[in-house]
């Protein structure tokens, strides 16, 4: 079962390395296909280690083999649970954590916007996009801090942008400009007229 397992999961690797003409949708295969990988693996592994301790009758090397194996496996798991929630690693799922005041701007950019287009990044399209229905540019954002393109009608930043960089897609994010925090200081501020 195991190695059925893997082979498909290899298989379809090797599809997101080799066969997709659209780079993006071969890097978020590969990174998620990864993930994929592990069960079998340490199925395969589990039963290696049965197999020298049934065997070669090494029980005290296979007794502490098995204690370091289950060890390490616990603190990786832990760490990424760590390094997710609360060092907020920037390939560690940390978009998929949307704070209070997120949320709030985003409720708040729905009020004030009856028509047009907002310039975010990734992690925040998917809360506008798909829970407060707006249109939104991905890139536009991108392009403006990096002086490509004109000034944008609503550009939405998050303090996380500091340290991650700018989501351009399921997770990979970029190096924001230096001083890109100046840029929009130049925006033009919004004033709401009754």
């Amino acid at each position: 079962m195991p190695l059925f397992w893997l082979a498909a999961v290899l298989g379809l690797e090797g599809y997101a390395v080799f066969g997709s003409r659209d780079p993006s949708l071969s890097l978020t295969l590969t990174y998620r296909g990864i993930n994929f990988l592990l069960p079998p693996v340490a199925i395969l592994l589990a039963i290696g280690l049965h197999e020298l301790y049934e065997r070669w009758r090494i029980r005290k090397i296979a007794k502490a083999s098995i204690a370091i194996v289950m060890l390490l496996t616990l603190s990786l798991n832990v760490f990424g649970v760590y390094a997710t929630i609360h060092l907020q690693e920037r390939y560690m799922g940390y978009f998929w954590l949307y704070r209070v005041q997120e949320y709030r701007a985003a409720r708040w950019v729905k009020t004030v916007l009856s028509d047009g287009t907002v310039a975010c990044d990734v992690k925040i399209a998917y809360i506008l996009k798909c829970y407060f229905n707006l249109r939104v540019d991905e890139f536009q954002g991108l392009r403006y801090l990096n002086g490509e393109s004109g000034q944008p009608r609503i550009l939405f930043t998050y303090d996380q942008m500091s340290k991650n960089g700018y989501v351009i897609y399921g997770g990979y994010s970029v190096d924001l400009p230096g001083r890109w925090v100046d840029k929009t200081l130049t925006l033009n501020h919004y004033t709401r007229t009754e």
